[in-house]
């Protein structure tokens, strides 16, 4: 498990799959400052950026938000994985680029791991 992350940005609207993730992530990283959103805002999208920020994005978001978030991610310091609520998004993101997918289903330690494996140095 990484110690080096000190904030996350879940994009997601509210609801049960936020506070799950809510949850999940301050099990994984109880040190972390933990943000919500429900829509793509820049401003608050600020906030995430750079070394050990985490963003989680839902793949659900509406008007293609989701790829919006991730092409603002792209920073080499900011980690950022997308949640695929199902196969046809999660080759969706594949070929928008993103680094770390999540398909639904995935449990604290493959969070953990997929986190680990992208994050940048």
């Amino acid at each position: 498990m990484l110690k080096n992350i000190n904030q996350v940005l879940i994009i997601s609207e509210a609801g049960r799959l936020r506070d799950s993730l809510r949850v999940l992530l301050k099990s994984c990283y109880p040190q972390a400052a933990i943000a919500e959103t429900g829509n793509f805002s820049p401003s608050l999208l600020r906030l995430a950026a750079g070394p050990g920020a985490l963003v989680l994005v839902d793949g659900d978001l509406p008007d293609e938000q989701a790829w919006q978030v991730m092409n603002y991610f792209r920073a080499p310091r900011t980690h950022s994985v997308l949640l695929a609520h199902s196969f046809a998004q999660q080759q969706q993101a594949r070929e928008a680029g993103a680094a770390v997918i999540l398909l639904d289903g995935f449990n604290a330690e493959s969070l953990s791991a997929a986190v680990e494996a992208g994050m940048p140095v």
